[in-house]
């Protein structure tokens, strides 16, 4: 083999080996991780609604919409592993300046958010 060769082989042998490798990492990524969140849809503008992103193997979800005194919705959702889920709510819509908690609970575990008027 002559010089050209060597250096052609040496880079095909090369461009596999990195190839192989993202294509591993890409199926590790793809992989749910154990973990989910809850944020609102547009951050300078809670009412729009929220999101849960699941990157876990359960995909049920339960979600309270409440104010400090009242319960304004309840339901349960099915967010599939490796997705994300809006959550639009006419209940966050019309809360007149009241504000809101946003509670999610997937299995054991819990997590809330809050939705207030900042004009205030």
């Amino acid at each position: 083999m002559n010089s050209n060769h060597i250096i052609i082989a040496a880079f095909v042998i090369l461009f596999l080996c990195a190839a192989s490798f993202l294509v591993v990492r890409e199926q590790h990524l793809r992989q749910p991780s154990g973990w989910w969140a809850v944020a609102f849809s547009a951050p300078h503008d809670p009412m729009r609604g929220f999101f849960i992103e699941n990157h876990t193997t359960d995909p049920l979800f339960r979600y309270v919409i409440s104010t400090e005194s009242s319960l304004i919705e309840e339901r349960e959702i099915i967010v599939t592993s490796m997705l994300t889920v809006d959550i639009p709510s006419s209940a966050m819509e019309n809360r007149n300046d009241t504000p809101l908690t946003v509670t999610v609970t997937h299995g054991n575990e819990k997590k809330t958010i809050y939705a207030y008027d900042r004009q205030r």
